[in-house]
């Protein structure tokens, strides 16, 4: 998608100036490039769309629990995946934090 001239330039320029451009965009990607996440995340976060990579790291961090051994033991495979849906849903967090910052008009702090 990013190869294409006329698609670098809707990325550049395009985007903020036509309304659902920016979802349509990362909507195509996730649709055509699903095993692809990480590229869809970075363009999320290019677009500033933090609701929908908090959303990702939320399905992510579900995921995780679910593929944890039934029997809940104190394991080394059970602490990695805890850990790691930690992560996941600290990240979650943190970017549904923006949206609803940005929503209330708090400045972005870097």
């Amino acid at each position: 998608m990013a190869n294409h001239p006329f698609n670098s330039h809707l990325a550049v320029r395009g985007c903020a100036q036509v309304p659902g451009l920016k979802t349509a965009a990362l909507d195509f990607l996730e649709k055509h490039h699903s095993d692809d996440k990480d590229t869809s995340r970075i363009v999320a976060l290019h677009f500033q769309l933090h609701g929908r990579v908090g959303a990702q790291c939320l399905h992510e961090g579900e995921e995780r629990l679910a593929a944890l051994p039934a029997p809940l033991r104190n394991c080394p495979a059970a602490c990695q995946a805890l850990t790691a849906a930690m992560l996941d849903f600290s990240q979650a967090a943190q970017y549904l934090l923006q949206v609803c910052n940005s929503k209330l008009g708090f400045p972005k702090s870097h």
